[in-house]
């Protein structure tokens, strides 16, 4: 993944529409990078992840790791005290 390039998705959240943006933020050293996460939810309402409505997490990761959305979802739920409802 080179700086600058983001994963961006839209999903619904009980009423809310959360947006996320995930990029790499800096390379780091030896074998770890910084990455963010950047959740904005619609209307700024308040969610238990965020009371302002935007969340931003920079974290280190394994260098070349990247996050699919789906683990991205289940930080989210996690973060919200929630398991991640499936249909399946």
């Amino acid at each position: 993944m080179s700086k600058g390039n983001f994963l961006q998705f839209s999903f619904t959240f009980g009423i809310n529409t959360i947006f996320v943006r995930y990029k790499l933020f800096s390379e780091g050293f030896d074998n770890t990078e910084m990455h963010h996460i950047e959740i904005n939810v619609k209307n700024d309402n308040a969610i238990p992840l965020t009371k302002t409505g935007y969340r931003s997490e920079i974290f280190p990761m394994k260098k070349g790791s990247i996050l699919n959305k789906q683990e991205i979802l289940e930080w989210f739920y996690k973060e919200n005290g929630q398991e991640q409802l499936t249909l399946f």
